[in-house]
């Protein structure tokens, strides 16, 4: 279950982050906001550090 909502989430933020980058202007900004989870969840494990492996991916793709 985890993996099929991770592959959602992954093609809609690219999806996303692209259209975005065509609408951006030279030097312009854009601003971020990344929710987290439960305070108690254990993020030791992959799952965990998914999302910012993942926008790591994806800003270096958009840079």
């Amino acid at each position: 279950m985890f993996k099929a909502y991770f592959d959602l989430f992954e093609n809609d933020l690219m999806v996303s982050l692209k259209s975005r980058l065509e609408e951006m202007i030279p030097g312009g900004r854009i601003v971020l906001n990344v929710t987290g989870s439960d305070r108690k969840a254990d993020i030791s494990g992959n799952q965990g550090c998914a999302i910012w492996k993942l926008l790591g991916s994806i800003l270096m793709t958009l840079s």
